[in-house]
């Protein structure tokens, strides 16, 4: 007999179970993260751009892989693509923190230069 009150359940019918709920939450906790960083000028906006740009490529490179085409394995890319869109949106600040820059150094050049790109479905 099934119960609506056990794990993965959706108490609220919202057709959402705890695992794509708790993915939606990581989500938009590194979301929040990374614009949080940007703010400080510990990351740049390029940067923020590059690491969603990576991940992109990786689930794009899994999804050519894989033979798995479920509608949650192919949401990832338009979230990312969401994603990237609103960092990208965002003013550059460079890297400068609000409290003053002295104390935050460049330690290396963005992983995929100054105007990161995402990836195309081609």
């Amino acid at each position: 007999m099934s119960s609506t009150d056990g794990p993965g359940a959706d108490p609220k019918g919202s057709g959402q179970t705890s695992d794509a709920a708790g993915e939606e939450v990581q989500t938009q906790l590194v979301e929040a993260l990374m614009l949080l960083l940007i703010e400080k000028g510990v990351l740049t906006r390029n940067d923020a751009l590059s690491v969603i740009q990576t991940v992109a490529q990786v689930q794009q490179g899994k999804a050519l892989e894989s033979t798995d085409f479920s509608p949650r394995a192919l949401a990832t890319i338009p979230m990312l693509r969401r994603m990237y869109g609103s960092f990208e949106a965002l003013a550059d600040g460079s890297g400068v923190a609000l409290g003053g820059s002295h104390n935050v150094r460049q330690l290396r050049p963005p992983i995929h230069g100054d105007l990161p790109e995402f990836p195309r479905d081609d």
